[in-house]
């Protein structure tokens, strides 16, 4: 589409937003991964642990939610925020996410909106884990949580077990 036409649609689309409904959805919650777009996760899945770019490992958390306040995606100071908190599991229940004592990942921020109306995305969260080597989880089953809180009180929760495997690209 030529770029004159991309901004009259933009403004258009602008103008008749103030007339869309926003459906009155119950509050749930889904534990994905991804890093680029949200990819949901079934228990069995596999997740791969990754060597990241400081030198530590991590995978990737992302999740979808509805019916909850999702914040100010453009301000990290707002109240409003929901509190985000990632945590992984062993199967023998030792948490190993988290770095320096820190059981869990935790992030508050706004939750950007999503394609569907009424559901918001957070996509590619590095959960921190606290190994020296991807080896040390290779083949076995993690638990994978996430619990949202909004400003509302609104407290939801997912898990999953999955399989860890090492990226590809760990070398």
């Amino acid at each position: 589409m030529p770029l004159h036409l991309r901004g009259l649609v933009g403004g258009l689309l602008v103008a008749c937003a103030g007339d869309l409904q926003v459906p009155d959805l119950d509050p749930d919650l889904q534990l994905g991964t991804g890093v680029d777009a949200f990819v949901a996760l079934d228990d069995g899945d596999e997740v791969e642990v990754v060597f990241g770019p400081q030198g530590g490992y991590h995978v990737d958390g992302s999740l979808r939610v509805q019916g909850i306040d999702p914040g100010d995606e453009d301000d990290l100071g707002d109240p409003r925020n929901p509190l985000t908190v990632f945590q992984v599991r062993r199967e023998d229940g030792a948490i190993v996410s988290g770095l320096q004592g820190a059981e869990a990942i935790e992030f508050r921020q706004g939750i950007r909106t999503a394609e569907m109306p009424g559901t918001y995305e957070m996509v590619g969260r590095r959960i921190l884990l606290d190994i020296r080597s991807d080896a040390e989880l290779e083949g076995q089953t993690l638990t994978i949580s996430v619990s949202v809180e909004d400003a509302n009180g609104v407290d939801l929760y997912d898990e999953r077990a999955v399989t860890a495997v090492a990226s590809p690209y760990n070398d």
